[in-house]
């Protein structure tokens, strides 16, 4: 069996959960937000009615005066009148007791409050934004420039691409705005040029001739022998008189490349002429480019001192000769007559200067090369110092023959 101050406790909640119920309802909350936000108003009627009785066990322990509990009677009734409800009829309770019950009823009326529905506000249209205006000023003489002192003399020139500072001279990096010795503005300042090669080397030199800067100690700058100087100079002394020592034999070998290079140009003589000759067998022969055709002398024999000469129209750097000797490239006629086994040949420069060299031909049916190398040659004789024998002929009834002399040289 319960007690009226239980009753109307039930009553009380029950009147909270369905007031809480139908707001939840009007706004579209779903059950779950409605069964959380009812147990949230439970939770809080359950700490105001704990709180409530605290406060009456400590009026209850204070004693009141008869003329406060006069006074307080009338409207304790009244608020108990009012809001507590009818009690069940099975049960009867005494007058503390309906007083009781009906405190905690207005007490549970008054701590459930009534959901309201949120209100979402108005999208606020930000405003246009006007552009300010501008205030007129009026125009004013224009400041003067502050003096500030000429970079000192150990600051370092502008390098090429700096600002250079209108107000002070000093080179500053292309992405200051400001100078960095004396502040000033950047805005125009002009930018500094690549350098030539004269202000460059007149720079390094101005470098080089600094002075002790403030704080140093002096220092004597010792003198060192020139050691690559001096070497050089012994290197190349060396090699001078190397040279002059080995002068001629450098000029034989410049020579030598240049004969290599250029040195197979055709010379041909204008005339030759003989010691003597075998009728139709002339000197002509000897340089008609026909190697079936031969220079013969008259006498027979080896032909030694027989000798043959050409003549040229310049002179020229002779080089080498093409001797092809005997009556013919072909074995059986070659060898029938005798063949130069060693000749010598004299040149005559323009000067009249005389060279002679003495060369051993070899006994073959081709034309070979004899190598002599005279300069500045005017005319040249080839004669014959001794002869290869006949193969199949008496030595006394053959002549000496040769078939064609050629001229190289540049």
């Amino acid at each position: 069996m319960s007690s009226p101050a239980g009753s109307a406790r039930s009553s009380a909640s029950q009147a909270g959960y369905e007031a809480t119920s139908k707001a939840a309802s009007s706004l579209g909350l779903p059950p779950a937000m409605t069964g959380r936000a009812t147990s949230a108003l439970s939770s809080l009627g359950r700490g105001a009615r704990r709180r409530r009785d605290d406060r009456k066990k400590a009026d209850d322990q204070v004693p009141q005066s008869p003329a406060e509990t006069q006074v307080a009677a009338p409207t304790r009734h009244a608020a108990e009148e009012t809001a507590a409800p009818a009690p069940a009829p099975e049960e009867v309770s005494s007058p503390a007791t309906s007083d009781a019950v009906a405190r905690d009823a207005a007490s549970e009326q008054a701590v459930v409050p009534t959901p309201v529905a949120p209100v979402r506000p108005a999208p606020v249209q930000p405003a246009g934004v006007q552009p300010a205006v501008p205030a007129p000023v009026r125009p004013q003489a224009p400041k003067p420039r502050r003096h500030v002192e000429p970079a000192p003399a150990e600051e370092p020139p502008p390098a090429p691409g700096d600002l250079i500072c209108g107000a002070c001279g000093a080179g500053n990096a292309p992405h200051r705005k400001f100078c960095r010795r004396c502040g000033a503005s950047l805005i125009d300042a002009p930018v500094q040029g690549r350098l030539s090669r004269r202000e460059r080397r007149r720079l390094r030199r101005s470098r080089r001739r600094a002075g002790p800067t403030a704080g140093t100690r002096p220092t004597t700058r010792r003198r060192r022998f020139p050691v690559k100087t001096v070497v050089v100079l012994v290197i190349l002394a060396l090699a001078g008189t190397a040279g002059w020592i080995y002068r001629s034999s450098l000029a034989d070998g410049y020579n030598v490349v240049l004969d290599r290079v250029n040195g197979n140009q055709v010379f041909n003589p204008s005339a030759a002429t003989a010691s003597s000759s075998q009728k139709g067998h002339g000197a002509d022969l000897a340089r008609n480019g026909v190697n079936t055709d031969y220079w013969a002398p008259e006498a027979t024999g080896g032909g030694d001192g027989e000798w043959i000469e050409f003549t040229f129209d310049e002179p020229f750097r002779l080089v080498h000769v093409l001797l092809t000797s005997g009556a013919s490239t072909q074995d059986k006629e070659r060898l029938a007559q005798a063949r130069p086994s060693k000749v010598r040949f004299s040149a005559t420069t323009g000067d009249g200067t005389r060279q002679i060299k003495d060369l051993p031909v070899e006994d073959v049916g081709t034309a070979q090369e004899l190598l002599l190398r005279f300069d500045d040659v005017t005319t040249l004789r080839m004669t014959v110092l001794s002869s290869y024998p006949p193969a199949d002929k008496d030595p006394a009834d053959a002549r000496v023959a040769v078939a064609e002399v050629e001229f190289r040289g540049r």
